[in-house]
């Protein structure tokens, strides 16, 4: 207790027992109804009130045990007046507690809007890409366009090539023709699987996100996001790898296109060559059957002998090229055997393109 230094005869009298025990009561229900207010939240003004009460109460509490004894049963006052001051006290101290509680409530609020804040800002760039992803999907779909547009252009030139397998000129163009668009659809194909790749990671990653944003929706806003947002970024990081090994993949897949291109040139150029080789031939097949009539002295001197002849022509290789140079097969000629199993080399057209 405090010793009041003001003069006795200048003091003011003590507080009856019954008026402090009035103003203890006062003070509690004060308390009690900061405690319980209907928002759940503590008002400052209250907070002064109820201390300043609280104060006055305590100097009441002084001055009365200073003060001489008044009535009798002054004593069981003083006593439950001090169990009053007490329960108040203890009643300042919840209402402290509560004011500490409410202000790391309101720290932890503010943290959860700032990570609401941020949490929002990488929604609107997952937004981004799901337009990423819907611009995927429509290349997607032009690939697919494209590839069923270059998949009847073959078939059509195809069976123009079945049509017109008779004319050299016409065939080779054709099989230029139709080697080019291979080789395009080859690579509209790779396309495709390039777009069907992006469109798998894209969609992942798209679903990845919409399940961790509706968890954080429904989660407890009191709660910790620093383990989310740990976990986000190591989604987003593990995707990433993803897509640079789809790259690489990607990128291992257009050198192969590239070196199967290089073979089919080459054998292009095989092809070539043998249908020179063949020009040649049908030279030294005109010379013989010239040397046969009697009209060229180099029969005499020739180093291709009929066995020859009919061994390369019973070659598989060489019997779509027979049907370039009709005009060579002379009715009047002697060598009927061989004019009639030219016929039967013509059919053989499938088996020797398959060859």
């Amino acid at each position: 207790m405090t010793h009041d230094p003001t003069p006795p005869e200048a003091r003011e009298p003590a507080p009856t027992p019954t008026a402090l025990l009035a103003l203890a009561g006062r003070v509690i229900r004060g308390l009690r109804a900061a405690l319980h207010e209907a928002d759940g939240s503590l008002q400052q003004a209250s907070v002064a009130e109820v201390a300043s009460a609280l104060g006055e109460l305590s100097a009441g509490l002084v001055q009365l045990q200073q003060a001489p004894a008044a009535e009798g049963g002054g004593g069981l006052e003083l006593e439950e007046l001090r169990g009053q001051l007490q329960a108040a006290h203890r009643e300042l101290g919840r209402l402290e507690e509560r004011r500490r509680v409410e202000a790391e409530l309101r720290d932890q609020l503010r943290l959860a809007r700032a990570d609401t804040a941020r949490l929002r800002a990488e929604e609107r760039g997952h937004l981004t890409r799901t337009l990423e992803l819907e611009r995927v999907r429509a290349q997607l779909e032009e690939a697919r366009s494209e590839v069923d547009t270059h998949r009847a252009e073959v078939d059509r030139l195809r069976a123009r090539l079945e049509e017109t397998a008779v004319e050299a000129g016409s065939r080779e163009e054709a099989l230029k023709q139709l080697n080019a668009l291979r080789l395009a659809h080859e690579e509209q194909a790779a396309r495709l699987r390039c777009a069907e790749f992006l469109n798998a990671e894209l969609r992942q990653e798209l679903e990845s996100v919409r399940e961790e944003r509706d968890r954080l929706v429904k989660r407890d806003p009191d709660a910790d996001a620093e383990p989310v947002a740990r976990q986000v970024l190591e989604d987003r990081a593990r995707l990433e790898g993803e897509r640079d090994q789809l790259r690489a993949d990607l990128r291992v897949l257009e050198e192969s296109r590239r070196y199967q291109s290089r073979r089919l040139t080459r054998y292009q150029q095989r092809i070539q060559d043998q249908e020179q080789a063949l020009h040649e031939l049908f030279s030294e097949l005109r010379v013989l059957r010239g040397a046969e009539d009697g009209d060229d002295p180099r029969a005499r001197t020739d180093a291709l002998s009929r066995a020859q002849l009919q061994a390369v022509l019973d070659n598989p290789i060489h019997r779509p090229a027979l049907r370039q140079e009709p005009e060579a097969v002379d009715p009047e000629a002697p060598d009927a055997p061989l004019r009639e199993a030219l016929p039967s080399l013509a059919k053989d057209e499938d088996s020797a393109r398959q060859a």
